[in-house]
């Protein structure tokens, strides 16, 4: 336990070791704050919301004092992935589902998130083959071929996607990030990102 709050206290957010048994044992007032939950997280190296939702299987837990759900649920409504779902004992079975009106509501506020990942996805695809290009192209000596031709395909197939998610977002008003980090390089796609280089 000692190890834990000493490292918390590296990552200049300490916190000590009476306070970490008092979250162990979940005793009243062992609320876990979200300074916290992130610090204690990092200075386990595991992902903060494993440490809110631990045995992610169909393990039930309490997500509110009168809301419970399985383990896996609950962490992807937290993560915007699903709605939560609403889980009633009728018959001594148990049934799960949402009202209509709840679902939409969560679709509606949650595509920010999906287009931000896909985002993220496309943008790691486009780097990736950006890589296998400038490889290619070595390898072809600096000429054009077959192969610097198929991968120089995909990188245009992958622009026009980029921009469609990007436009997207700028619509939702939503900052878009970068694809390449100005840090490393320039990417044409970044040419209208949000952030100043």
């Amino acid at each position: 336990m000692q190890w834990v709050a000493d490292r918390t206290a590296e990552l200049g957010y300490p916190i000590s070791r009476s306070r970490l048994s008092d979250l162990e044992r979940g005793k009243r007032g062992g609320l876990l704050g979200l300074a916290e939950l992130i610090v204690l997280a990092k200075a386990l190296e595991v992902p903060p919301v494993s440490l809110l939702y631990p045995n992610l299987a169909q393990k039930v837990v309490e997500v509110t004092p009168q809301v419970e759900a399985t383990a896996w649920n609950a962490l992807k409504w937290f993560t915007g992935e699903e709605p939560l779902m609403d889980y009633r004992l009728i018959d001594g079975v148990v049934m799960e589902g949402i009202e209509p009106e709840a679902y939409a509501h969560f679709e509606a506020n949650a595509q920010a998130l999906e287009l931000l990942r896909l985002h993220d996805r496309l943008a790691s695809n486009y780097r990736e083959d950006q890589q296998l290009a400038d490889r290619a192209w070595e390898r072809a000596g600096g000429a054009t071929s077959p192969e610097v031709e198929r991968i120089e395909e995909r990188l245009d197939h992958l622009q026009a996607q980029i921009r469609g998610v990007r436009a997207h977002l700028r619509e939702k008003g939503i900052t878009v990030p970068y694809v390449v980090s100005p840090a490393i390089n320039r990417s044409p796609l970044d040419d209208d990102s949000d952030e100043p280089y």
